[in-house]
């Protein structure tokens, strides 16, 4: 038996129940699509879940401060780069300012990095790899604390895109 048949059976019998539709009189939503629904307003969920409710930490302190008094912005190569005081401020700006509207970056990015593993990994693992590594990155400790934490939000974002490009 030649192994890239069995490889194209296999990923033919086991993709074939995502696009079962999920209710008959409506054929578009299939079981696949309603998958992806599920995991990213769980993900919106658990990002802005209880989001200002923790005391901010020194790093947190260390961008809000200076985002805050943004007239005042000087670059300081100690911090995360400029995008985050810009990100900061306009959070501030659209919904006052309080430790909740500080993480919402942060949540939006942490939100981005499950929908960007949804869709671009699915090219490398396939439609069910690419839900089981977005259920993963929904569900990871790591990915949700850095979500919920105003520390450098872009970086796990561009290491996602980078090791995606890379591969």
């Amino acid at each position: 038996m030649d192994l890239a048949n069995l490889s194209a059976k296999n990923t033919t019998y086991h993709d074939s129940w995502l696009d079962k539709p999920v209710f008959s009189w409506w054929q578009a939503l299939t079981v696949e699509k309603l998958l992806i629904v599920i995991i990213l307003v769980l993900t919106i969920f658990t990002r802005f879940y209880e989001l200002g409710a923790r005391t901010m930490s020194h790093d947190e302190i260390n961008h809000v401060v200076p985002a805050y008094n943004f007239g005042n912005y000087v670059y300081d190569p100690v911090t995360h780069g400029p995008f985050q005081f810009h990100a900061l401020a306009f959070s501030y700006f659209m919904f006052g300012d309080s430790d909740f509207s500080a993480r919402i970056p942060a949540a939006i990015f942490g939100i981005a990095i499950v929908a960007f593993a949804i869709f671009a990994w699915r090219r490398y693992l396939g439609r069910l790899g690419g839900l089981i590594v977005g259920l993963l990155f929904m569900i990871s400790e790591t990915q949700l604390i850095s979500s919920k934490k105003r520390i450098p939000c872009l970086s796990p974002v561009f290491s996602m895109v980078s090791y995606t490009v890379a591969i």
